[in-house]
């Protein structure tokens, strides 16, 4: 196969800061000594530079590399279930969004945490859980979990506020025209009935971090815009 560029960076992540385990999985040869399975494993083993153990197999049919990865795989989900946690879907989908808005990369479509950097981020945040309750009050305004991841990093600012924020945007309640809440709930609204408007996550973050500085600043918004290029971006 080609070597997707993505998964050794996530690999040699997990292997520089020493998340890399030993779990059973093997490095397979075929019988002429050809690699058929590791092949990322080790480009990230390079790449990092840091060496690790594992089992090796040799002298397996070649042909045995059609029937590699058919089962289904193992999710973050599943992981916390075995944890014990509870809205282990949405918590999983946040864990990534929280990653990536910590990390910068929300705007790179290639990016992707390790499982070991989702369950770090819970680890190191614990306080997550506490955003995750607000999902059946929002699922019906946008798609949650960025909202959700949001909100958490809103909460580290003030948590009261980041409450009530989320609160006006799923029941719109006493706010007043160009309140940014508002303006924020018809513009999310109204860019999840248009079907033919499929809003990337970047642009729904901006929109979301414009109405919640305008929120603390007391400032009303007629109208929200995220501009990702050109002179004015």
């Amino acid at each position: 196969r080609s070597v997707a560029a993505y998964v050794v960076d996530k690999y040699a992540r997990d292997m520089a800061s020493g998340a890399w385990a030993v779990n059973g999985q093997t490095i397979k040869f075929g019988r002429t000594g050809r690699l058929i399975d590791g092949q990322h494993r080790l480009h990230a083993c390079v790449k990092s530079g840091r060496e690790f153990s594992a089992v090796v197999v040799k002298g397996l049919d070649e042909k045995v590399f059609e029937t590699f990865d058919l089962g289904a795989r193992r999710s973050v989900g599943d992981i916390l279930i075995d944890r014990g946690e509870s809205n282990t879907s949405t918590l999983a989908a946040m864990l990534r969004q929280v990653w990536l808005l910590e990390s910068g990369l929300l705007t790179s479509q290639n990016a992707s945490p390790t499982v070991a950097e989702m369950l770090a981020v819970l680890d190191e945040n614990p306080e997550i859980r506490d955003s995750v309750r607000w999902v059946h009050k929002v699922k019906y305004i946008t798609a949650p979990t960025l909202l959700l991841a949001l909100h958490y990093q809103f909460s580290r600012v003030d948590r009261s506020l980041a409450d009530l924020f989320i609160e006006r945007l799923s029941d719109g309640a006493e706010l007043a025209k160009k309140h940014p809440i508002l303006t924020l709930r018809d513009q999310l609204l109204r860019a999840r009935n248009e079907r033919k408007y499929q809003q990337a996550d970047p642009e729904r973050a901006a929109w979301i971090i414009k109405a919640w500085n305008a929120f603390v600043e007391d400032r009303p918004l007629d109208h929200i815009k995220w501009q990702p290029s050109g002179a004015r971006a």
